[in-house]
This record gives C-alpha cells, sequence and structure tokens, in this order.
C-alpha cells in the first residue's frame, strides 16, 4: 500500500469516526437518553462505513451521502417515542411473557404468531436490561438501511452512475412507509422487505444460489414472502435459478428453525406458525386496498374468502403463463417489472390483507421507477395507496383519500404494467 492510500485511509477513518462521535452528542444534546444515542451512532457508523471503505466514489459524493444519511438517521429518531397498538398489546405481551421463564425455556412454548427468527430476537432483548421499544425499532431500522442498499445495487444492474445510485439509496430510505413501518410503527416489514429485495438482486446477478437462499431467509420471517413467489418461480423457468439450488430453500428454512427445535419447542409449533396466522382474522380485507373493498361489508365471508384465493390463484397462474410466453424477450429491465407486478398482484387479489402487505411493492416500485423514469406515475399511486392505508390504521381512521379509490388506482396500476410488460417484451 502506498504511502499515498494510507494516508487517504486515515482520513477516512478519523472522518468516519469523527462524524460518529457528533452523531452521538447531537442525538444526547438534543435529549435522547443514552442508550438510543449509542444505538442510532454505531448504526450510523455502520451505514457510512460502507460507503466511505466499501464503495468507490470521489469526496463530494460522499459528504453528500454522510449528510443524507444523517439526516435520515436523525428523522427515525424523532418518531421512536410512539408506541402503536401492535406494541401495547402483542410485542411488549410477548416480551413479558419470555421474561417469566428462564433460560431458554420461552423458546419451547407458544408466545407470539410471528415466526422463530424473530421470536429469537425478542427473546435475546427479554434477556437485556434495555429499552424494548426503542431496541426493537432499531432493530427495524437497520433493515431500512439493509434495504435501501439492496435497492441501490438493483439500481447498480442497470447504471453505475453514482448519482443515480445514490439517489435511489436515499429514496428508499426516505418513501413515507419505510419511514413509518420501522421508526413509528415498529413493524418488521423491512427485514422481509431487505431479504426480498436481496434476493432480486441476486437474480439479476445470475446467482440462483443467493437468490434462493435470500428468499427462503425472507420466508422465514414472514409469511408475506409468497408475494414474490410467482416471480421467483418466472426466475427459474427463466434458468436464472437451477433446479438443483432450490434445494437450498427448505434447508435454509430448516435452519432457521433449528435453535427451537433444540431447546425443545414441538416441530408442529415451529412448521405451524403460517397455517396458525392464515387462519387469523376471518375479514375480507384488513384495511388493505384490496379488490375486496368493492365488495360490501355484508358479504358472505366464506365465499368471498374462497373465491377471492381461486381467483388470487387463477391469477398468479395466468401471470405465471405470460411470463413463459415472453421467456425469450425478457431481461432485466423485464424483470424488475415482473417482481414489481408480482408483489403487487398477491395482496390486490388475496383476502384477508393487511395495510403494510403492499411493502415489499413499495420498494419493488422505487427499482421500477429507476428503469422506467418515464414511468413515474406508477410507482406514485402504489405508493400513495399504501401509506395512505397505512396512515389511516394508525391515525385511528383518518383516511387521505375514501379507500375504494386507492385500490382502484392500484388496480390501474397492475394493469398498466401489464401492458408495460408485454410492450417492452415485444419490442
Amino acid at each position: 500500500m502506498t504511502k499515498l492510500k494510507q494516508s487517504s485511509l486515515i482520513y477516512k477513518c478519523l472522518a468516519v469516526f469523527s462524524l460518529s462521535l457528533v452523531m452521538f452528542m447531537f442525538l444526547f444534546i438534543m435529549g435522547e437518553t443514552l442508550q438510543t444515542a449509542l444505538l442510532f451512532s454505531v448504526l450510523y457508523l455502520g451505514v457510512i462505513s460502507v460507503f466511505a471503505f466499501c464503495e468507490k466514489t470521489d469526496n463530494i459524493s460522499l459528504l453528500f451521502i454522510f449528510a443524507a444519511v444523517s439526516a435520515l438517521i436523525c428523522i427515525r429518531v424523532s418518531l421512536l417515542p410512539f408506541a402503536s397498538r401492535d406494541y401495547n398489546v402483542f410485542l411488549s405481551d410477548w416480551l413479558e411473557k419470555m421474561r417469566g421463564y428462564e433460560g431458554a425455556q420461552a423458546l419451547r412454548v407458544k408466545i407470539g404468531d410471528y415466526n422463530m427468527p424473530y421470536l429469537y430476537f425478542l427473546f435475546i432483548l427479554s434477556k437485556l436490561n434495555l429499552n424494548d421499544l426503542v431496541v426493537i425499532k432499531w432493530f427495524s431500522c437497520v433493515f431500512d438501511f439493509i434495504l435501501a442498499f439492496f435497492v441501490m445495487k438493483c439500481v447498480e444492474e442497470k447504471s453505475e452512475n453514482t448519482a443515480l445510485r445514490y439517489g435511489a439509496f436515499i429514496v428508499a430510505l426516505a418513501t413515507p412507509t419505510v419511514l413509518m413501518n420501522s421508526a413509528y410503527w415498529g413493524q418488521c416489514d423491512s427485514i422481509l422487505a431487505a431479504f426480498c429485495v436481496a434476493s432480486f438482486y441476486f437474480i439479476l446477478k445470475g446467482n440462483g444460489k443467493w437468490a434462493t437462499i435470500m428468499f427462503a431467509l425472507a420466508f422465514s420471517f414472514k409469511l408475506q414472502a409468497i408475494f414474490i413467489l410467482p416471480a421467483f418461480i418466472v426466475a427459474v423457468i427463466l434458468k436464472r435459478i437451477r433446479l438443483k439450488e432450490l434445494l437450498l430453500f427448505p434447508l435454509t428454512f430448516i435452519a432457521t428453525l433449528l435453535p427451537a427445535i433444540i431447546v425443545g419447542r414441538p416441530i408442529k409449533d415451529t412448521i405451524g406458525i403460517y397455517f396458525l396466522q392464515t387462519s387469523q382474522y376471518p375479514e375480507l380485507t384488513l384495511n388493505a386496498p384490496s379488490i375486496f373493498q368493492f365488495v360490501s361489508k355484508k358479504a358472505d365471508f366464506e365465499t368471498f374468502n374462497f373465491l377471492g384465493i381461486m381467483f388470487a390463484g387463477l391469477g398468479a397462474l395466468t401471470f405465471i403463463y405470460l411470463c413463459f410466453y415472453f421467456k425469450d424477450k425478457i431481461s432485466g429491465k423485464q424483470l424488475v417489472t415482473i417482481f414489481y407486478l408480482s408483489a403487487l398482484l398477491l395482496p390486490f387479489l388475496l383476502p384477508r390483507m393487511h395495510e403494510r402487505y403492499f411493502f415489499i411493492a413499495d420498494l419493488m416500485g422505487i427499482i421500477f421507477l429507476f428503469y422506467n423514469p418515464n414511468k413515474w406515475y406508477l410507482p406514485l399511486m402504489s405508493i400513495f395507496a399504501s401509506y395512505n392505508a397505512c396512515a389511516n390504521y394508525l391515525s385511528g381512521g383518518n383516511l387521505l383519500v375514501e379507500q375504494k379509490y386507492t385500490a382502484f388506482m392500484l388496480m390501474i396500476t397492475i394493469i398498466l404494467l401489464v401492458k408495460t410488460l408485454i410492450k417492452d417484451c415485444r419490442d
């Protein structure tokens, strides 16, 4: 290593450390607890270190990204005090129940309705003398930055232009639903989305092994990973993922369950969590801007639930067949549209959908925006519909726009995406 490179490395180390120290002091002086200031300063240190040491860029671009990350960290910290109903009724209760058991016994019993990987995190938190609300939100915020990083890497496959790549990173972090979900709401959809976007990135790269592992990890955290399953199947049809590489899916999924099984949790309880989830909430839509916004609330649930599942399955099969028909014409740009369309289609057609289930589509929409800037209005419509639904839930029913209208917006978005895909494949 030359003296010039050594000197540059030293300056970068000093800059990164100094900025992280300034962030810590700023948060602490502004009234945050020592714990909060330390946790988010460590997050800040990790993020800017990636750009300082792993990304090849000029100093001006580094200063810009450092400033943007500083602002986005501070915005998230400002949202931390809010405790949602989901936290008060569910997460805090699960943590208290876990604290009632010694050692790893809490992992043996049914506590909560999330799958094991997130319960491992809650279990560890239950053993620490920390602020539960802050740490839960901090953990999700960590994945905000991970998913934004993979959004950036997906855009990099289209262009290595620094402004475009960093723009994608910042837009992903500043998207209202992303800010709302982790830092304000305390939900963990950013974890699911991070692994889904990572899976898509490795599909773009042609790395089927890591694409499968990432998809399996997404599924191990939340069942909603199935929203991109039709697109994942298309990737298999396109041979971007080989059939033998699919064996990594069950292996990875089982590996995430092993710690609980080893300490004595029954296998049927670990595997059966998702079956339990699908039988909860007997409502056609749980505040989601789905097709069931057009169905009367007095409609027979069992009938329309069955029809909805059948219709969603038919829609997914039709979608896969359409992609199979054009399989020789599909490149990276078309794959972006395919994954965005898949992430919108299933939660729009399926019953029992919650308002936040369009979160993966929000991120895929951002990637689509950077691949198709002339179609900016499509992700704008879908992200607005998603935000409107989430804001409605968190505000206790104060809708910006009636859900029927946003559901109609999503339907138009899906139709136009299908039209875009067909046009791009024919050109």
